[in-house]
């Protein structure tokens, strides 16, 4: 039984972790943006940091609707 609950709850960090991390990803890049490069690789970054957010919400909506 305490095995189980400790299977779940592990699961239930590894699948935020891992819904996380993209977004940690795009912005890391965000902050690392420099003037001289393209402004559309900009537009790339914010469009990614945008869809791994999304991403992380559904993860974390998918969490609290499975209690």
């Amino acid at each position: 039984m305490i095995g189980s609950f400790y299977i779940r709850w592990r699961k239930k960090i590894f699948l935020t972790f891992f819904s996380a991390v993209p977004m940690a990803y795009f912005m890391f890049k965000i902050f690392t943006y420099r003037h001289y490069e393209p402004f559309p690789v900009l537009v790339y970054y914010l469009i990614g940091l945008f869809l791994s957010a999304i991403l992380l919400i559904v993860a974390i909506r998918f969490l609290s609707k499975k209690r």
